[in-house]
């Protein structure tokens, strides 16, 4: 379902340009990422069947799912600063994704761009439009601080599903190819998700050369040059399969 998602959207790119959502209040020169919110193509009388609205264009998508992205990132803000116990929070998380009728792998997909935009709000506004080795530093320990406060957010409202892993390295991934500093932190991100076994092994290597992703030609630099980045990593994983194995 994702590839055929993303071949739908890869598709009207190459139809019309815009910009990303999750960069636009960054950079307006930023082409737009990829969307994993689920697209409606089917004809009206089937939308009505279903009895769910049909998203008349993509200017609407992107808004609805930004929309989504930005509620996401302030239902985990007020959980962590008002300390709500996992129970509350993965409630009122699992209310969004239910409001908003989001298939439940896309709802992974936002969920981590959420956590994503959250850690670089926790930047001060001078690190966010730089990418020194400091600022990536501070991105690193603030998504670490976050993803253990919502570990089992994450693993509890995507329980159910398989491979959830795949979701959450394209989620890095679209937001890698648009944004420096997650860029530059991609290794430690994906480190810190296969730590927290959100992440498996098998995922990786799925990712590494099938993500739907790497069929987008206006990103192909960027999504070669992230394996590149995390090469280190992917050696690292190869030496200790290795060492298992003996």
């Amino acid at each position: 379902r994702i590839k055929s998602a993303a071949k739908t959207r890869r598709q009207k790119m190459n139809r019309k340009s815009s910009h990303s959502r999750t960069s636009d209040v960054r950079s307006s020169k930023s082409s737009k990422p990829r969307r994993m919110v689920s697209e409606i193509d089917d004809t009206d009388l089937e939308s009505q069947v279903r009895g769910t609205p049909r998203i008349e264009s993509d200017a609407d998508d992107e808004q609805s799912e930004s929309f989504i992205i930005t509620e996401l990132k302030r239902t985990l803000e007020r959980g962590e600063r008002h300390k709500y116990p996992a129970e509350t929070l993965i409630l009122e998380v699992n209310s969004l994704k239910h409001a908003y009728n989001v298939p439940i792998e896309d709802f992974g997909f936002l969920l981590i761009k959420a956590l994503l935009e959250l850690t670089r709000d926790h930047l001060s506004p001078k690190s966010q439009n730089e990418c020194m080795k400091a600022d990536i530093t501070e991105f690193i320990i603030n998504f670490r601080k976050l993803l253990l406060n919502f570990n089992t957010v994450l693993s509890s409202c995507m329980s159910g599903l398989k491979n959830t892993g795949r979701i959450y390295l394209q989620a890095v991934e679209d937001a890698a190819c648009y944004d420096s500093v997650t860029f530059s932190s991609s290794m430690s991100i994906i480190h810190a998700l296969y730590d927290n076994d959100l992440v498996l092994e098998d995922d990786i290597w799925w990712w590494k050369d099938n993500s739907p992703l790497l069929l987008d030609g206006d990103i192909l630099e960027k999504t070669t040059s992230l394996r590149e980045k995390i090469k280190p990593f992917l050696n690292w994983l190869e030496e200790a399969e290795e060492e298992d194995d003996n």
